[in-house]
């Protein structure tokens, strides 16, 4: 009898240590629905911000038809207003997703709300080719957009695309990288994706503003309180005032004292000419371009780890010897040498670039022999705005010619051009014949050394 009472707690006692495992398991895969219920307060809260961006948009707006003609005869100011029409596509379309999410889901009886904590049903929909697929196509291009003209807000005035922010794969916290659509809708509760829809729209109405005011500002409108009860007028944006880190600084900067007076010309002309974005290793990087005020009368720059800067036509060229974290200090010395401005620089490893045939696009699978010949070489690629070379040396190739299938030669070329080795396997193929071009080994100016992807051709013919 206590051998039965005994073989029957232990099967309890299983049964219970199931269960908690089971127990477990669903707290680690669900998220609580407490955590995620103040997301609906955030969201409410990017609604309500958005009601009132929308608002002064409106009335910038209406400001700007007054003053159309004026405005389109400068070019800055109309470049300006082409980039916030732009912006305006994009909140059109991410306003289309929230308003055909909410309806499926109620044409499904249920809501956001009720899905809060539920992500198979939202993504599902989400995942529809005129959902975020759209969205994400959408603002890759508003990017590319943006900085394609001459005149734009740089990333402190207007820093949508970094708090997106826009890249096609996202490094996460933990370091592992991911797409973008995953990275910020996808594989999470309802509440989480939602949020960053309206979050999304809310930066975008924010740009949009910002693009406006400061068409307007080229024609000296500023915006302003005003009172029928008193005459005076009281700028929100003066052409000298204190800044603070709220209003104009972003991650990695900060103002360094609360009551520094900015000469805002000055300001305005480094907030103008200061280029950090893309910045690689071992390339030289114009940090200040077309910048009027001089060096050491007016203001010094400094940066630390040190680096070596070169002055020439009013541009402030630098090349940062290795990836990491550099910092920038700006001193202006018209007031006492004072540290005006501070900034965080992340510098990179130079991206892979792409090793063709010369004057062959390296996408082109069919060669004509002759082409090859006449080509003598291998060039790198790398598509960087502001850099007209290769910023690297290819070191050697494999050269190897197929033949009905089977290798029947191959040789290591040394150095970009095809040595004779590799010129008699060229001039050997026949019609049909692969030439493979593989093991391609280059060293890049950031001192790293990769393997790139190998190139294959079939020949055409034997002439």
């Amino acid at each position: 009898m206590a051998s039965e009472e005994n073989s029957n707690d232990s099967k309890r006692n299983k049964i219970i240590g199931l269960l908690y495992i089971v127990f477990i398991c669903f707290s680690v895969i669900s998220i609580k629905v407490s955590l995620l219920d103040s997301n609906l307060y955030s969201i409410q809260s990017f609604e309500g911000l958005y009601e009132e961006e929308s608002k002064k948009v409106t009335t910038s707006e209406n400001v700007i038809l007054d003053n159309l003609e004026e405005l389109s005869s400068i070019p800055k100011a109309s470049n300006y207003l082409e980039i916030s029409d732009r912006i305006q596509e994009s909140i059109k379309v991410v306003s289309n997703i929230i308003d055909s999410l909410n309806l499926e889901l109620n044409q499904k009886n249920t809501s956001i709300v009720e899905q809060f904590n539920n992500r198979s049903t939202t993504e599902k929909i989400l995942k529809k080719a005129n959902y975020i697929p759209a969205l994400s196509k959408d603002l890759f291009k508003l990017k590319e957009y943006v900085f394609s003209f001459e005149h734009k807000l740089d990333s402190l005035q207007d820093p949508l695309f970094s708090h997106i922010p826009l890249q096609k794969t996202i490094r996460t916290i933990k370091g592992k990288e991911t797409e973008w659509k995953e990275y910020l809708f996808f594989k999470k509760p309802t509440a989480i994706s939602y949020m960053q829809l309206v979050r999304i729209k809310l930066l975008l109405a924010k740009s949009k503003l910002l693009y406006n005011e400061a068409a307007l500002k080229e024609i000296n409108y500023s915006a302003t309180y005003f009172s029928p009860f008193n005459p005076k007028l009281y700028v929100l944006k003066s052409e000298v005032k204190y800044y603070d880190d709220d209003e104009i600084l972003k991650e990695g900067e900060r103002a360094i004292s609360e009551n520094l007076q900015v000469v805002d010309e000055l300001f305005k002309g480094v907030l103008q000419s200061l280029n950090t974005e893309n910045i690689f290793a071992g390339i030289p990087y114009t940090l200040l371009s077309d910048f009027d005020f001089s060096v050491d009368k007016d203001f010094s720059l400094e940066i630390t780890p040190e680096v070596r800067t070169t002055i020439k036509n009013n541009q402030y060229t630098t090349i940062f010897t290795k990836p990491g974290t550099y910092t920038l200090k700006f001193y202006d010395k018209r007031v006492g040498s004072r540290l005006l401005f501070e900034r965080n620089l992340e510098v990179g490893y130079i991206p892979d670039p792409v090793v063709r045939v010369f004057g062959k696009g390296f996408e082109n699978y069919l060669i004509d022999k002759n082409e090859l010949l006449l080509a003598e070489r291998l060039e790198g690629i790398l598509n960087i705005d502001y850099l007209t070379y290769f910023p690297g040396r290819i070191n050697n190739f494999e050269v190897s010619r197929v033949h009905d299938g089977n290798e029947v030669a191959a040789v290591v070329n040394y150095g970009e051009i095809f040595q004779s080795p590799a010129q008699e396997i060229i001039a050997q193929l026949e019609k049909n014949d692969f030439l493979i071009i593989n093991l391609i080994n280059v060293t890049m100016d950031d001192g790293t050394t990769r393997v790139l992807t190998p190139l294959l051709f079939r020949i055409l013919n034997n002439d």
